[in-house]
């Protein structure tokens, strides 16, 4: 073999060579790269319907449709909303709200119904609590919102694992007590004056990962409240779990 045919083969092999390497870079940066189309709720589902007792807020969820197909839940929290559309949530009727998750906001229609007829209105007082999970415990924050005035109040919480360890901490700060028994924590708490409006009572944490709701007894739990510079006993109260 000549020199002339031998320096042919080798030019050959050299570039089936580096087209081989060439073809095999494109194939490894030529991956799709996966993008968020859109946000919609679960199953493109705009009306809802809850009963206004056991409804909780992660009962919506969002769905992030990405560019391959695939999707993702995300459950929406109080962090999502307004305070106004929230304050709706304790309510029957319907009406829209707004959730707003990333860049996106999104527009649904709310039917909360109630077997309890008229009681369905926003009392003179409304406890609520939001859970969420840390650590190996669930920390319950105990709200109440309304515009009754009142300053102390008894409150009896039931839970299916209050026999685990259970700690309270204020948030606001009052003449506070506690006590766990086998079955229940019965929290008193006095404010030296009267409050309303929105306010962030308490928190209770339970070491326990237990997803089970707080539940008031209403028999026991009460707000104290003034009428004609005389202390009343506030009846007109609503306690739900969100």
């Amino acid at each position: 073999m000549n020199k002339k045919n031998l320096l042919l083969i080798l030019t050959l092999l050299l570039s089936l060579f580096l087209f081989g390497c060439e073809k095999t870079d494109i194939d490894d940066d030529d991956d799709p790269v996966v993008t968020l189309e859109n946000i919609t709720f679960k199953d493109n589902q705009t009306m809802f319907q809850f009963d206004l007792e056991s409804f909780r807020l992660n009962d919506i969820e969002l769905q992030l449709n990405y560019s391959d197909g695939t999707k993702k839940m995300v459950k929406v929290d109080k962090s999502m909303i307004s305070d106004t559309d929230f304050k709706t949530l304790l309510t029957t009727g319907q009406y829209f709200i707004k959730i707003n998750y990333m860049d996106s906001q999104l527009e649904a229609l709310i039917e909360m119904s109630s077997t309890l007829g008229s009681q369905g209105r926003l009392s003179d007082i409304t406890v609520y609590t939001l859970s969420h999970q840390d650590g190996g415990k669930t920390i319950y924050d105990v709200y109440s919102t309304g515009l009754k005035n009142y300053y102390s109040f008894q409150l009896v919480i039931n839970h299916a694992f209050i026999a685990n360890e259970v700690t309270l901490e204020e948030v606001i700060t009052g003449i506070s007590s506690f006590k766990v028994d086998e079955d229940s924590i019965k929290v008193l708490y006095s404010f030296g004056e009267a409050v309303s409006g929105d306010q962030h009572l308490f928190r209770i944490v339970i070491d326990s990962l237990s997803n089970a709701p707080l539940s008031f007894n209403d028999l026991e739990s009460l707000f104290l409240g003034f009428q004609n510079k005389e202390v009343i006993e506030i009846t007109d109260v609503r306690f739900f779990a969100r």
